[in-house]
């Protein structure tokens, strides 16, 4: 019968501490630049026997399926450098509530660069602006105004799954990135063309 309620009391204990749990700035699937103080987005992907040439024409592709051409802005890309580099619209649903008021679109500005070696690929997303009703706004400028307070910030669970909700569109244009990058992974965007 004690064994039962230590059991109870560890499973009871458990619960308790993990709805008690708190997240920091380090908790989340970006980083802040230590020199800007802007959002950024940064990996290292290993794609073991797959050569740079490969990759950048991957790189390529994925960039023209991610921001196809009525959403791009710009891209640039040097082959001998093994860099890619692009801006496009990434967009946001919004819903009005006000009666008589439409629905609109708003959308992030997001540059990426792709840089392209034999074996492995990096990305750095970095600089996003958001445009929401015409009125353009750098996510940087917002964020280093509240950077020492940002970085103190401690964080329930329910104000954390808040602020991976206001991220999510990068987090699935990450996916969507790393999941193209993927060798022999030509076709799956096949339906989009």
């Amino acid at each position: 019968m004690k064994h039962y309620l230590w059991l109870a009391f560890y499973l009871l204990a458990g619960i308790s501490y993990a709805q008690k749990r708190t997240y920091t700035l380090a908790d989340m699937p970006f980083e802040i630049d230590s020199i800007t103080g802007g959002v950024v987005y940064k990996g290292v992907i290993k794609t073991p026997g797959v050569t740079a040439d490969q990759l950048f024409s991957q790189a390529k592709l994925v960039l023209s399926t991610l921001y196809p051409k009525d959403n791009q802005i710009n891209q640039a890309e040097d082959q001998a450098k093994g860099l890619i580099r692009g801006r496009g619209r990434v967009f946001i649903p919004m819903n009005s509530t006000r009666v008589g008021e439409t629905n609109w679109k708003a959308y992030y500005e997001v540059p990426i660069e792709i840089q392209v070696k034999d074996g492995e690929y990096s990305y750095l997303i970095s600089s996003i602006d958001m445009v929401n009703k015409g009125k353009k706004t750098s996510l940087n400028t917002e964020i280093s105004k509240d950077l020492p307070t940002i970085r103190q910030q401690v964080l329930s669970l329910e104000e954390y799954d808040r602020s991976l909700r206001s991220v999510r569109p990068f987090i699935k244009f990450i996916k969507e990135l790393k999941r193209g990058m993927k060798p022999h992974s030509s076709d799956l965007f096949s339906w989009l063309r």
